[in-house]
């Protein structure tokens, strides 16, 4: 079973699932796998994370990207 089965409850399809799915917790099992194992994150795994920001799934924390100073 894969993060993006086991980071939520009820049916294994990932299409059918609805947008109260797409929390902060399941996608920080994601972040941490990408983190810790990135050979590992898988094609379904990426997808699963993209869902979660499109839903919203995902705080704002999570989601932040601080660019460099350029100037």
């Amino acid at each position: 079973m894969g993060v993006a089965e086991s980071a939520t409850t009820g049916s294994s399809s990932k299409e059918s699932k609805g947008q109260a799915d797409y929390t902060p917790e399941s996608f920080k099992v994601l972040l941490k796998k990408l983190v810790q194992s990135p050979t590992e994150f898988t094609p379904d795994d990426c997808a699963f994370a993209f869902r979660h920001l499109c839903v919203q799934g995902a705080s704002d924390a999570q989601v932040r990207i601080v660019l460099p100073d350029t100037s």
